[in-house]
């Protein structure tokens, strides 16, 4: 029997043996670097929802309040000065 590496029967030699596990460890090398890769992006887009969700929550009612704040002191500044017109940026600057 010669080596025939296209021949079933034919005895496999160290060398074709050394390059198919190379060959195979070739492509699972890259199939594990793109799976990894696939898994980094889904669990950094949840850790980036969980955040944002986690920020709305705690700005959400802080913003509120601001927002609140900010409409009184509006409604008494009018009340005081009815013909000047107000802003916040304005009305910052006039305390400066």
């Amino acid at each position: 029997m010669e080596n025939d590496p296209h021949n079933a029967s034919a005895p496999a030699t160290k060398a074709n043996l050394d390059a198919g596990f190379a060959k195979l460890e070739d492509k699972l090398d890259d199939k594990l670097d793109e799976r990894i890769s696939e898994q980094a992006n889904v669990i950094l887009e949840a850790v980036g929802e969980l955040m944002g969700e986690k920020l709305d929550e705690k700005f959400d009612p802080v913003m509120t309040k601001l927002d609140g704040i900010v409409k009184g002191v509006e409604a008494r500044f009018r009340s005081k000065r009815p013909q000047l017109t107000w802003s916040f940026f304005s009305f910052t600057a006039f305390f400066e």
